[in-house]
């Protein structure tokens, strides 16, 4: 080899070691430091770690996470031949309320104490409002799908429940990053905000604006992100819709949304609740101690409800009350049409979705958004369960079914599947399937 050949080999060999560290100081340099901003909040604490904000009893959720707390994927046996995902019913369910079913679903194992993967953050949208999630992160090196998790009714991630079992499935056996994010009825929110609210458009929103902040050019984070994914359960699963409906008119890229049980009709699906019922009235003495932090705001508004004739008439007092209280007062989203134009001053809106949120006259019809809700293209995919006291199939998923419901779903598929409480779907099914039905509902 001559001396120019040598020289030549060299200097290729020192441009690919160059190279080479600079991908690793580069990789190095994107942690969770870097990852703080103005509006990016990153604790150094995981769930349960640091402030925690909550509401659920002590006990009880000792109970659950530590007595009775259970690993689905070493207690019931993997299939070995896996037939197709919703035709084989793994574990036979009782019918109606079943308290044991409840407990298996909220007690799944799964720890998320390493700081190194899962932080608490806080987004701020707002000079006087901020919202709180949990991220979940493999790694700092690569790129991989981000799940943005949308919480059910009091969805809290100093808890981490109702949702931990999906939260293992992604993360655990689907490898994917994940992001928490609390209902608006969480004690955090609550405690934390000055005014109340919560449902699909608000959160929508919010996820939306989060969802961006993380894809911007200048956010080390985004550079992680291979895709958007949308997972929501229960109330947290109506925001989906507006947040996919707004990426869509947007060019943002959703590449699919996954939901369980969603709430779709909010005004009929509370007012079901309100009926007198032993059912409800257990509801509602359950949302009084978890809204607890509501009353530092709406004393006034929230005394004298005669909680204690419940049990003899079982007519629900304390939600109807609030519901009564939104009403009145929330006929626009906290996360403002004027807050929204200077965070993103070229958006476009989707037809009718601007004075659905600047005109309503309550709570009920600014949450009724379903005429605006048109030419979303990202798959949707929907699994319901027979056994659902909390978000009626009736009002619900069956209205979208049988074409009832206003808007276009051409893009929705619903499962219907043939066991399970309010998508608590641990209980109901082999540890396999459950994560074949979360990778199939994503396309993952």
């Amino acid at each position: 080899m001559n001396s120019r050949v040598k020289t030549l080999v060299g200097l290729v060999v020192l441009g690919s070691i160059s190279l080479f560290s600079g991908c690793m100081t580069h990789a190095a340099e994107i942690g969770w430091e870097s990852l703080k901003t103005d509006r990016i909040q990153i604790e150094n604490y995981s769930s349960g770690q640091g402030l925690v904000l909550t509401s659920y009893p002590k006990a009880l959720h000792a109970l659950v996470t530590r007595v009775l707390s259970w690993n689905p994927q070493k207690e019931l046996n993997n299939s070995t031949q896996l037939e197709p995902i919703l035709k084989r019913a793994q574990i036979q369910g009782e019918k109606g309320f079943d308290l044991q079913e409840i407990l298996r679903n909220l007690s799944v194992e799964f720890d998320v104490s390493d700081t190194r993967h899962f932080r608490k953050v806080w987004f701020h949208l707002t000079p006087q409002l901020k919202a709180r999630g949990l991220f979940a992160i493999q790694d700092f090196s690569s790129k991989r799908p981000l799940v943005i998790l949308r919480m059910g009714i009091h969805g809290n991630v100093d808890e981490l429940l109702a949702e931990r079992f999906i939260l293992k499935a992604l993360y655990e056996d689907l490898k994917v990053n994940v992001l928490v994010l609390e209902n608006l009825t969480s004690h955090a929110f609550l405690s934390q905000n000055t005014q109340m609210t919560f449902g699909g458009v608000e959160e929508g929103l919010h996820t939306f604006a989060i969802m961006n902040f993380l894809k911007d050019k200048n956010y080390s984070f985004g550079n992680l992100i291979s895709d958007i994914h949308l997972v929501g359960v229960s109330l947290g699963g109506q925001g989906t819709f507006v947040t996919a409906l707004l990426a869509e008119k947007n060019g943002v890229k959703v590449k699919s949304v996954l939901n369980f049980c969603p709430l779709i009709n909010f005004g009929e699906t509370f007012e079901g609740h309100a009926q007198k019922s032993l059912k409800n009235i257990g509801i509602d003495f359950w949302n009084h101690h978890r809204l607890q932090s509501l009353y530092a705001h709406y004393s006034n508004q929230l005394q004298d409800l005669e909680l204690w004739k419940m049990p003899f008439d079982l007519k629900p007092r304390f939600t109807p009350k609030v519901l009564e209280i939104l009403n009145n007062e929330r006929w626009a989203p906290l996360y403002s049409a004027e807050y929204i134009r200077k965070d993103f001053p070229f958006l476009v809106w989707p037809e009718g979705f601007l004075e659905q949120i600047t005109k309503s006259k309550s709570f009920y019809e600014m949450n009724d958004f379903w005429k605006a809700y048109k030419g979303v293209k990202a798959p949707i995919f929907i699994y319901s369960t027979p056994k659902d006291f909390l978000v009626t199939n009736e009002f619900n998923v069956d209205r979208i079914a049988e074409a009832k419901q206003p808007g276009d779903f051409k893009s929705v598929r619903i499962e219907k599947l043939d066991r399970g409480l309010h998508c608590g779907l641990a209980a109901s099914y082999m540890w396999d399937d459950v994560v074949k039905m979360i990778r199939a509902g994503l396309g993952l």
